[in-house]
């Protein structure tokens, strides 16, 4: 029972003592250690712990202080027992504080712990000052030149005992380490670029290296044993290799290093774990390869990467390996040189090592696209503006790409040759940016062939040439550019075979001259297909340009071009047409047809050849618009509304062209002075020969026959030599308005006349049935005019004086009959000759320019070989009747309608 109550009265006491505790706890406010954090501005909360002292000054016993990245000005005092660590990139620099230390551990202070610090340019005479005991100072960097002095010490250790100082860098300072009545180890710490490496009072114990043996690695080996510090000032020798030096530093430091301490990796080692770019697997690569090798102790010694084109073998491949290895470092960059090999899957490994000869590798698949190559160099790359770019890359080379998608804006600076292996079909440029050219062409003598080219807007093209000469553009496809090929101010180049579809302009000059533009296709243009501006001397042949929202082929105030061979065909607008004084051209062997306007088309444009050409299924075949001096020559014009027609044109000559089929054939408007001769006019649904407001015309040895309304139709035009044609029509001629001064006949003379009768004089004159007024004439002398004249008209003075009627033989012995019921023999006229022409009076002709030929309908007529008006015969089928008499402008204004309607109401500017 006594001892129960001795238990009792003991558990009581436990309890009072226990409760007691707890109260002192309480009321002393004890706490946990915390980490209180230093940014040079303000924390990312927005709380202003702004400098190291602020933080020593808040901290309790045990704290640990982090300082994060940044520079600071503080000199700390530290009383507490602390660890201060600096986060990363921590720099104590540009203290102004002249005779005191950086860091100062005052006595008796115990247990503080300084490291990861950077001290520099520090006007303080100490780096860090200890005092107090059991303190560990480790990695950091302390260096004492300040600009204008020294630090005095860089680590001062005075009445300190179990101070740690290990892995500190320590340079251009008085003394290195000051030590006066202390305790410490002191290893793995590099003193470089010190007056002194330390300098020593009394009462010292001071060890200077590792408290133990330890296992390092250095130089790809591992070691057992002590390992001290690293002095600059000292040279050894290393028998074994173990990166100690053979003898002691001045009897101090028994294992001085023979290398700086990062050489030397403590610990057991561990393969180091190497990775490749996640991003580069299986991706497209060239040029510089980054891998990422991290190892568990932190330090690798190399790297190494194998390279494979199967799989099979890890010899390299004939590419240097670049880069700077640094042991310390976990990024390593190795430029791999891929622009010599093909494009393809590859195979590439990296290999990381460490010290202690561990090594750990990674492999990734990468697909390298090389397209572009230079076959003078052999050099690959992968676009073509780096193979151009290239130093290699000289005058001349030849740049091959591959089949595939390049997609860049290429900028060619050099005379070279750049074709594709495959063919336009198979390797195509897309333009990266749509606001430049595909291919900007500055140089000279540059070739782009082969290649598919799209993606440049307005105002740029696929192939963009500018002040450059003696280029090739040749069997490219170019489509979907605001310009397929557009030039300017470029000559003596050549453009063949390309295919310009698609682009709002196909192929264009401007302002440049002596080009050639063979071969080529551009249809389906928003615009038109080839167009010239200000251009001169250039040669358009055997091009090919179609369904065009506009021309087929254009030509503005460009002169001196031969454009021939081209098919302009089903175009929305023209098939070919020059504008705005583009004189001096020549245009033949062209086809036109199937354009919605104009077959062929010259409006203010003259002294210009037109031969051979074929304008078919037009509106208009071949018009020309105050246009003068221009020459048309066997051209044909059928099937058309308008077969050959000058508007407001004078000056020009038409012979041998062929106007059938259309419902005008031959129609001349307000033009004067022109040479209409030797041209067939057949079977046209209105006129055979249309002229209206027009005088002063020559027109002879032309063929009009079977038109149904009239052969020949005039209104208002006057003073026109007519003579030597042929007229087989059911209503050869038809007059409206005021017609007065025509000549029907050119004085009697020798020559081959239009049905091959001996002399020249005037018309023939038939129908369909054979009735006509030349079938049925007598001619008692046989020269194969008529005995009596002609009336045209029943008024006026429009008379035939000296009709053609058929010759009782003609000199080949066969009779030459054209049209008549169109069973005759239809013969080719030949081109008239000085002899046949003799004797010819033709109208009076004036200077003219492109543009004139407006004529009034007045002038007089010589009649001094003709007989009385009274005595003309008159034939009363080709005669207008009394009503049409009344009518005189009814008829006029619907015959013109169409023509001069579609001019001057559905022409664009």
């Amino acid at each position: 029972m006594k001892n129960k109550g001795r238990i009792r009265k003991r558990n009581w006491k436990i309890i009072c003592l226990t409760a007691i505790v707890a109260v002192l706890i309480i009321c002393t406010g004890i706490t946990a250690a915390e980490e209180i954090h230093v940014y040079p501005s303000s924390d990312p909360n927005g709380r202003a712990v702004r400098d190291i002292q602020n933080a020593v000054d808040r901290a309790l016993e045990g704290d640990t202080i982090i300082v994060h990245s940044g520079d600071y000005t503080d000199c700390v005092e530290i009383s507490k027992n602390l660890a201060i660590r600096a986060d990363a990139d921590v720099t104590v620099r540009d203290n102004p504080m002249i005779g005191l230390p950086v860091f100062t551990i005052k006595s008796p202070t115990n247990s503080v712990s300084i490291s990861g610090f950077t001290i520099k340019r520090n006007s303080a005479s100490i780096g860090i000052k200890i005092e107090g005991a059991n303190c560990t100072i480790e990695n950091n960097e302390i260096e004492g030149y300040n600009g204008n002095g020294y630090l005095t010490s860089g680590i001062s250790l005075i009445s300190s005992e179990g101070a740690t100082l290990s892995n500190n860098r320590v340079s251009a300072c008085i003394t290195g380490i000051s030590m006066d009545s202390s305790s410490a180890n002191i290893y793995l710490n590099d003193f470089t670029g010190n007056s002194q490496d330390f300098s020593f009072g009394s009462n010292l114990d001071i060890t200077w290296n590792t408290p133990e043996p330890v296992s390092y690695t250095y130089g790809g080996r591992e070691y057992y044993g002590y390992l001290g510090n690293y002095y600059d000032g000292y040279t050894g020798t290393d028998s074994n290799g173990d990166g100690i030096n053979d003898t002691s530093y001045e009897e101090r430091d028994l294992y001085p290093l023979c290398l700086q301490a990062s050489n030397f990796i403590v610990g057991e080692n561990s393969v180091p774990d190497v990775e490749l770019n996640e991003a580069l697997n299986g991706s497209i690569i060239s040029g510089t390869i980054n891998v990422n090798a991290t190892t568990v102790d932190g330090d690798v010694d190399f790297c190494s990467f194998e390279y494979s084109p199967d799989g099979l073998s890890w010899n390299e491949i004939g590419k240097a390996e670049t880069g700077t290895f640094l042991g310390d470092s976990d990024l390593w960059s190795v430029e791999w040189d891929s622009t010599k090999v093909d494009s393809r899957d590859y195979y590439i490994r990296a290999n990381a090592t460490d010290k202690g000869g561990l090594t750990g590798s990674d492999l990734i698949i990468v697909t390298v696209n090389n397209p572009v190559r230079n076959i003078n160099t052999g050099k690959r790359f992968v676009s073509i503006q780096a193979a151009i770019d290239d130093t290699g890359t000289l005058e001349g080379h030849t740049i091959l790409v591959d089949e595939g998608t390049c997609r860049e804006n290429v900028d060619v600076t050099k005379s070279l040759v750049i074709h594709s292996e495959s063919g336009s079909g198979l390797t195509e440029v897309q333009a990266s940016d749509a606001g430049k050219p595909v291919f900007n062409i500055t140089a000279d003598s540059v070739t782009i062939c082969g290649f598919n080219i799209t993606g440049a807007e307005y105002p740029y093209a696929g192939i963009y040439l500018r002040s450059a000469k003696n280029c090739t553009f040749e069997k490219n496809v170019l489509s979907e550019n605001f310009g397929g090929i557009t030039l300017f101010y470029s000559g003596n180049n050549t453009i063949s075979n390309n295919t310009a579809c698609n682009n709002s302009y196909g192929i264009g000059l401007e302002q440049s001259g002596n080009n050639t533009i063979s071969g080529n296709t551009a249809d389906n243009n928003s615009e038109s297909g080839i167009w010239l501006e200000s251009s001169d001397r250039n040669t358009l042949s055997e091009n090919t340009a179609y369904n065009n929202s506009e021309s087929g082929i254009y030509l503005a105030s460009s002169s001196n071009n031969t454009v021939e061979k081209n098919e302009a065909c089903n175009n929305s607008e023209y098939g070919i047409y020059l504008a705005l004084s583009s004189n001096y051209n020549t245009l033949s062997n062209n086809t036109a047809c199937n354009n919605s306007e104009y077959g062929i088309y010259l409006d203010f444009s003259g002294n210009s050849t037109l031969s051979n050409n074929t304008a078919l299924d037009n509106t208009f075949g071949v018009i020309l618009v105050e246009s003068g001096n221009n020459t048309l020559s066997n051209n044909t014009a059928c099937n058309n509304t308008f077969g050959v027609n000058l508007v407001e044109s004078g000056n020009n000559t038409l012979s041998n062209n062929t106007a059938c089929n259309n419902s005008y054939g031959i129609a001349l408007v307000q033009s004067g002075n022109n040479i209409v001769c030797r041209n067939e006019a057949c079977n046209n649904s209105e006129y055979g020969i249309y002229l209206a407001f027009s005088g002063k015309n020559t027109l002879s040895s032309s063929n009009a026959c079977n038109n149904s309304k009239y052969g020949i139709y005039l209104a208002f035009s006057s003073n026109s030599l007519i003579y030597d044609n042929y007229f087989n029509n059911t209503n050869n001629t038809y007059f409206e308005g005021t017609n007065t001064g025509n000549r029907w006949n050119t004085t009697k003379a020798p020559g081959l006349n239009t049905i091959g009768g001996p002399y020249l004089g005037g018309n023939f004159w038939a129908s369909p049935e054979g009735t006509g007024f030349s079938e049925s004439a007598t001619d008692k002398n046989n020269d194969g005019i008529s005995d009596s004249p002609y009336s045209i008209a029943e008024t006026g003075d429009n008379i035939d004086f000296l009709p053609l009627v058929l010759p009782s033989s003609v000199p080949d012995g066969t009779t030459h009959h054209r049209g008549g019921s169109g069973t005759g023999e239809a013969r080719i006229i030949p081109a008239v000759t000085e002899e046949e022409t003799a004797g010819t009076q033709e109208p009076e002709e004036t200077e003219q320019s492109p543009g004139s030929g407006t004529l009034t309908p007045d002038g007089e007529t010589d009649a001094s070989e003709e007989p009385p008006a009274s005595e003309v015969p008159k034939d009363s089928g080709e005669e207008r009747n009394d009503e049409e008499q009344k009518t005189p402008g009814f008829e006029i204004a619907f015959a013109l309608s169409g023509l001069l309607g579609a001019l001057y109401f559905a022409r664009k500017e």
